[in-house]
């Protein structure tokens, strides 16, 4: 039988004490073990599938259903006022009219339909007493975190080149398939 050789007694007279020694040793001889080797072959396995089943997939995601959107939307496009003082002398007025879907989830907006009446004399717009109409169908499959917004934005030139702007957007329900929408300028 061969004699054991401890590592601390033929390290000499310079090395450390042994105590410094023995934990290397141990953590060496700890991995070494074939149980413990063949233990750390299945850690990647575990890792790289964790990683795989955390990461998120179109599966999980909320799925919305396609709805069915029917809208009748009848505009009323007509003067605020009658503007014949002088002071609305050379006033003008752009009006410009959309129609867009809104995702309520991320904010995004899709314009289904879009018109300008380019600028003119305020004067020249009709009469409240005999408004401009017009109708516009939307028949649209949309997603149940979707809604329909109207908007419109009139832009007012005076005649020193002074310029407002009035801007508004509503959201149009679901329910109400058929929608008046008035704008007076």
């Amino acid at each position: 039988m061969k004699p054991t050789i401890f590592r601390e007694k033929t390290l000499g007279s310079l090395s450390n004490p042994p105590e410094t020694h023995s934990l290397p040793l141990q953590l060496n001889t700890r991995y070494k073990s074939p149980k413990n080797r063949k233990n750390l072959r299945f850690l990647p396995i575990v890792v790289i599938t964790s990683l795989l089943a955390c990461s998120p997939g179109d599966d999980l995601l909320p799925q919305y259903p396609l709805e069915q959107m029917d809208h009748q939307i009848d505009f009323r496009v007509a003067k605020a006022k009658d503007y014949s003082e002088e002071i609305f002398d050379g006033t003008k007025a752009s009006l410009q009219l959309t129609l867009s879907l809104e995702n309520m989830e991320d904010g995004k907006n899709t314009i289904l339909w879009d018109t300008a009446f380019n600028l003119r004399e305020l004067r020249e717009f009709p009469n409240p007493d005999s408004p401009l109409l017009f109708q516009k169908n939307i028949s649209e499959m949309v997603k149940a975190n979707e809604v329909l917004r109207f908007s419109h934005i009139i832009r007012y030139f005076d005649r020193n080149n002074a310029t407002w702007m009035e801007a508004k957007g509503e959201t149009i329900p679901r329910d109400q398939t058929i929608v008046t929408l008035e704008i007076d300028l």
